[in-house]
């Protein structure tokens, strides 16, 4: 049985925790990563160059500090890969799949790869401190949906909602077949206009509009034949 609304059955996914133990396990190699994890909420980002950018020692040779250029690029940088998470988001939520961790890893490699593509000429690198930070706060957004998804999954799923949703298609059946032999055309009627738009739907999704419109001549026959 479903569990009541906002309480958490011992079916259902700790999101929360898969976030944290997925970003404990891509950024191992940190140190006192589970501190960090505690001491940054996530909730917003913004870009810090003293943290988040290190410029090569080729071009501080020229400046001590980045462009406006190199900014510019930067934060373009950034509103790529939230701009592409935001997409990644819409398209699963769209899918209307259960939540699944390997969402979670897939956010990390639209941070890595978008990282790895950034046009920034030799001049700066991103450190890991910008991949941890723009991952805490994408990591907690997608855990939002991640958690909304769940719960329309599993509500859309549920044998008891589904029941609910059909108690007239199923008393209209009962009543039909209660009332004896002499009933069974009213029966037979009833379930062919049910099942008819699923027929219908089938052979359209298989064959295509032309072979569903030709095979459907042959539907009036089928239902004469049971008058």
């Amino acid at each position: 049985l479903c569990s009541p609304l906002g309480w958490q059955s011992s079916n259902d996914p700790n999101i929360d925790v898969d976030s944290e133990d997925i970003l404990l396990e891509h950024f191992k190699m940190e140190r006192d990563m589970a501190s960090i994890q505690k001491k940054n909420s996530g909730e917003t980002f913004q870009e810090n160059y003293d943290e988040h950018i290190k410029v090569s020692k080729k071009y501080l040779m020229f400046t001590k500090q980045l462009e406006k250029h190199d900014k510019e690029s930067i934060k373009r940088t950034t509103e790529h890969i939230i701009s592409r998470f935001t997409e990644y988001i819409k398209n699963i939520q769209g899918q209307q799949h259960d939540y699944n961790p390997s969402y979670f890893h897939e956010i990390l490699r639209i941070i890595e790869e978008k990282v790895k593509s950034a046009p920034n000429e030799g001049r700066y690198t991103f450190t890991s401190k910008y991949k941890i930070d723009l991952s805490l706060c994408l990591f907690q957004r997608a855990s939002e949906n991640f958690k909304e998804m769940h719960r329309a999954f599993k509500s859309s799923n549920d044998p008891v909602n589904y029941l609910e949703s059909k108690k007239d298609d199923i008393f209209m059946s009962f009543k039909i077949s209660c009332q004896g032999a002499i009933s069974i055309k009213s029966l037979v009627d009833f379930q062919w206009k049910k099942l008819t738009p699923a027929v219908f739907t089938t052979m359209w999704e298989k064959n295509g509009p032309s072979n569903c419109w030709s095979h459907a001549i042959y539907l009036p026959c089928i239902q004469w034949k049971q008058n």
